[in-house]
């Protein structure tokens, strides 16, 4: 193996990936954010927060290159364990104080007698109850990871303990970025598996076509106006006031009307815009990377399929052990191109850049069409230039439950590559390519049983070679990548139920990205124009300047009764 790349240099790539995600994080919360509300903070937090998101999950193709293009990787090691715990503590002070504080600033906000420090204040209160859930989780994960003290008495033991366990940091940290992914798996399942398969779909289907749309809506305006005549007629004659179900029905009715005549405005101002002039010549293109964006969908969650699979078969010792295999026995396309192409640095990072764009993108898509959900329960929307503060700062915390998942996803979806990345070492002569078998005792640490046979050392070293076989292993020393040590951290120290969970989530994630791909193929095209039900958002006083009945008028000839 040869190490011929300085390792400066992923660290200068890594700042200007830093400057780029940081610029285009403003960007696109500004793109996003409503301007019919003025709110620095909210904008503020929600671009930095974006921002730490990414820097996150940055990190990954540089922690592979130590690993394998560097002559001794545990020099590097303990920088960027540094950097992965100071990103993630990042997310933690984000998640929990930060953005808790903006929204409930804003919130405060919507009294106009409200003063800055009386927003300032009552913005804290919050602040303080979601720090203190916050620090009452680090506790039960501190205690899931190392045990309570089994007496009050006992507690001050418990913390000398504590502190001289050297360990004890990665197995915090492990197991709260544990239990942080394990409540993000709904997001991530909901979210981006429905945006994976919703977003190529999509463009390929297309919008529907204006005319068609336009004639729908004239019927439906003449059946309403119809209906309205009726109500307003059966009355005329007896000069009786509306009884309560036919008040209650005239309203809807009229309410019904006006917002298919905002729906006909728009859709006329629409159809004489440049986009819609464009529209049929652009549609080709939109198909062609529709299709491209399918293709690499599918190769996204067969390579997943791929990996669970391999697991499920090669694996010793079964679910007992969440199905822990020692190396990847199948071919797998989207970890051995990303394996391969990190011998020749950066193209690994530009690779895992658009994966990880196309992750974000997906996800946001999901975030747009099926609305900010707390369980069953719709909480803000996220659109083009029309989200609320609070909608930004919502879709700031799940991107970030997102992003975490996708970390620990990786491993499934580029298992080799996430692990050991190119490293290789000899066993009798022959190249093989880094895998558990393969890795030595440096710093040997507590002895974890792995599949019954192995012993894994959790820290810098893995597993020594197999005693039963006598074979001349030369070469480096293989190392794990910090990435897969912080994530496969709970499961080395006893808790093997978190890969459990992730393997069959992962399951869950392929069963929803199935289903999606059903629905969005059956769906009919979606509108130019968003939902009815979001047609207050539109420019009010552009449409109420004018009467629905009069364009509808010069184009059908019908008039239509409020």
């Amino acid at each position: 193996m040869e190490f011929k790349y300085p390792p400066w240099i992923p660290y200068v790539i890594l700042s200007g990936v830093v400057v780029f995600t940081i610029s285009m994080s403003f960007v696109v919360t500004w793109l996003f954010k409503s301007f019919r509300h003025k709110a620095k903070l909210p904008l503020f937090v929600s671009a930095l927060g974006v921002s730490a998101i990414l820097f996150s999950v940055s990190v990954i193709p540089v922690d592979i290159f130590m690993i394998s293009q560097t002559e001794d990787p545990s020099t590097h090691g303990q920088a960027i364990r540094i950097v992965y715990y100071s990103s993630y503590l990042t997310l933690f002070v984000f998640a929990f104080t930060l953005i808790p504080f903006a929204y409930f600033y804003y919130e405060e906000g919507s009294d106009e007698y409200s003063s800055i420090r009386w927003r300032i204040i009552n913005a804290f209160k919050f602040t303080v109850l979601s720090l203190v859930c916050g620090i009452i989780l680090v506790a039960i994960v501190l205690g899931l990871a190392i045990g309570f003290p089994n007496q009050p008495s006992d507690a001050v033991e418990w913390l000398k303990e504590l502190s001289r366990d050297k360990t004890i940091g990665d197995r915090i940290v492990s197991g709260l970025v544990s239990v942080i992914a394990i409540v993000g798996l709904p997001a991530w399942w909901l979210y981006t598996g429905y945006g994976l398969a919703a977003l190529p779909v999509s463009l390929i289907k297309g919008k529907k076509k204006l005319r068609l749309e336009l004639g729908s809506i004239a019927e439906e305006m003449v059946f309403v106006s119809g209906k309205i005549s009726s109500i307003k007629g059966k009355y005329a004659l007896t000069g009786t006031k509306m009884n309560k179900a036919d008040q209650k029905e005239y309203d809807q009715l009229k309410e019904k009307l006006k917002l298919l005549r905002n729906r006909d405005l728009l859709l006329e101002k629409f159809n004489s815009s440049w986009y819609a002039k464009c529209y049929p010549f652009l549609y080709p293109f939109k198909v062609i990377f529709g299709l491209i964006l399918l293709l690499v969908s599918l190769a996204l969650v067969v390579s997943l399929i791929i990996t669970l699979i391999d697991r499920v078969i090669h694996s010793t010792c079964g679910i007992k052990c969440g199905f822990i295999i020692d190396k990847s026995y199948i071919f797998n396309p989207f970890d051995e191109l990303l394996t391969v192409s990190s011998k020749v640095f950066p193209i690994d990072y530009i690779i895992f850049g658009v994966f990880l764009s196309f992750i974000l993108i997906v996800s946001l898509v999901g975030l747009a069409n099926i609305g900010l959900r707390f369980f069953f329960v719709k909480l803000y929307k996220l659109k083009y230039k029309r989200t609320a503060p609070q909608g930004l700062l919502t879709t700031c915390i799940f991107l970030m439950f997102i992003v975490v998942v996708f970390s620990f996803t990786m491993n499934s979806f580029a298992p080799k590559y996430t692990t050991f990345g190119t490293q290789t070492y000899h066993v009798n002569g022959e190249v093989i390519g880094c895998d558990f078998n393969g890795v030595q005792a440096v710093n040997e640490t507590k002895p974890v049983p792995v599949n019954g046979t192995h012993t894994l050392f959790y820290g810098t070293v893995l597993q020594e070679a197999h005693n039963e076989t006598q074979r001349n292993v030369t070469g480096r020393p293989c190392y794990m990548s910090q990435l897969s040590m912080l994530m496969n951290g709970s499961s080395f120290n006893g808790y093997q139920i978190y890969t459990l969970i992730f393997y069959f989530g992962n399951w869950v994630f392929v069963v929803v990205f199935c289903l999606s791909l059903l629905i969005a193929s059956v769906r009919k095209p979606a509108s130019f124009l968003p939902d009815e039900d979001e047609d207050e958002d539109s420019d009010d006083e552009s449409l109420e300047s004018l009467t629905g009945s009069e364009m509808s008028n010069r184009r059908y000839g019908t008039k239509y009764e409020l």
